[in-house]
């Protein structure tokens, strides 16, 4: 699939969250800020995450983003990371801009996460769509394609019963 056909499929960045949401059942809910160009990753974590637990986790995303940058010859970009705790809940939130991030960035993210949370991060096994041979090309298209051509307006995904649900906010 060229970029100008992932760019067209993709429909301004629907095409992105939708692809994202199913090949990555641990991600809860994404959301795309059109102005800011920040694409925000959220994960729910069945307990409390500490404070020690928390810095840790971004300390070694830095450093892990920091080699991948270095590795792949580009500079990295804006990266926050922050917890909301809800009870027995936390929720982690990843804000990346789109404009350096790259699939190979995502699948790093998620590893990390996962390294971290363990079997307490929420997964929706039921939503994951079967491995495919060039997903991370395709990531790699419709992320090509969204900075090419971003949506208008805020998009939020989520998921729902088994589907991915996108909306303009």
């Amino acid at each position: 699939m060229g970029s100008r056909r992932a760019a067209e499929s993709g429909a301004g960045g629907v095409g992105l969250l939708v692809s994202l949401l199913l090949h990555h059942p641990e991600i809860g809910t994404l959301r795309f800020d059109p102005r800011h160009q920040r694409l925000r990753f959220r994960f729910l974590v069945t307990r409390q995450v500490s404070d020690a637990e928390f810095t840790g986790l971004r300390r070694r995303l830095s450093d892990a983003l920091e080699v991948y940058y270095r590795l792949v010859g580009q500079p990295a970009g804006v990266c926050r990371l922050t917890r909301h705790l809800y009870g027995e809940v936390t929720d982690l939130e990843i804000s990346r801009d789109v404009a350096s991030l790259s699939a190979g960035e995502v699948g790093l993210i998620i590893a990390l996460v996962q390294e971290a949370c363990g079997d307490h991060l929420v997964t929706d096994a039921e939503g994951e769509a079967p491995p495919i041979e060039g997903r991370s090309e395709l990531i790699g298209e419709l992320l090509a394609g969204l900075r090419q051509k971003p949506a208008a307006s805020p998009l939020i995904a989520l998921r729902e019963e088994g589907r991915v649900l996108v909306f303009h906010k």
